[in-house]
C-alpha cells in the first residue's frame, strides 16, 4: 500500500511539473475550482483504489473528468472541444473502476464508450483505411448500442 501512493503521489507531481515546465498550464490556473474538481475526483480514485471500492473509483473518475474537461477548456489553448473527447475520458473512468472490481460488464461499457469516442471522433476521417469503416459505423451506431443495451438488459 505505502509503495502504491508514493508511487501515485510521483505520477502526480510529475504530470503537473511536465505541464507546468512545458507551458501548456501556468502555475496560476491550478487554483481554480475546475482543476479542484480534478483533484478531489483523482482524490476518490486513489481513496476506492487502496480500499478496493469500485464505486468510489468510477465516481472519482466521473468527477475527474469533469473537472479536467471544464479545466483544460479554459486554461488550455489546444484542448478539444468536440464532446466525443469527453466520452473517451468517461472510458477511462470505467477502466479505472474495472482495475478495482475486474468485472468484465464494467470493462466492455468502457470499451464501448471508447469505440464510441473513437468513431465519433471528427478526425477519424484523416485515416485512410478507418475512414469508409468510420462512415457506416456513424450511420449505425445508435442501433447498434440500443442492441447491446438490450442484451445487457436480458442477459442474466
Amino acid at each position: 500500500m505505502k509503495s502504491k501512493s508514493i508511487g501515485f503521489l510521483l505520477l502526480l507531481i510529475g504530470i503537473f511539473i511536465s505541464l507546468i515546465k512545458s507551458g501548456l498550464a501556468p502555475l496560476q490556473s491550478f487554483m481554480d475550482w475546475p482543476f479542484l474538481f480534478f483533484f478531489g475526483g483523482l482524490l476518490l480514485i486513489f481513496i476506492g483504489y487502496a480500499k478496493n471500492n469500485s464505486i468510489l473509483t468510477l465516481w472519482g473518475g466521473i468527477l475527474a473528468t469533469l473537472g479536467i474537461s471544464v479545466w483544460g477548456h479554459r486554461h488550455v489553448t489546444a484542448w478539444p472541444t468536440h464532446w466525443s473527447f469527453l466520452i473517451g475520458l468517461l472510458s477511462i473512468a470505467f477502466f479505472i473502476q474495472f482495475v478495482v472490481n475486474r468485472n468484465k460488464i464494467t470493462a466492455t461499457i468502457g470499451f464501448l464508450l471508447l469505440l464510441v469516442a473513437f468513431f465519433a471522433w471528427p478526425g477519424i476521417v484523416g485515416i485512410p483505411y478507418i475512414a469508409p469503416i468510420a462512415e457506416v459505423i456513424n450511420q449505425f451506431w445508435p442501433a447498434l448500442l440500443i442492441m447491446i443495451g438490450l442484451i445487457f438488459l436480458v442477459k442474466k
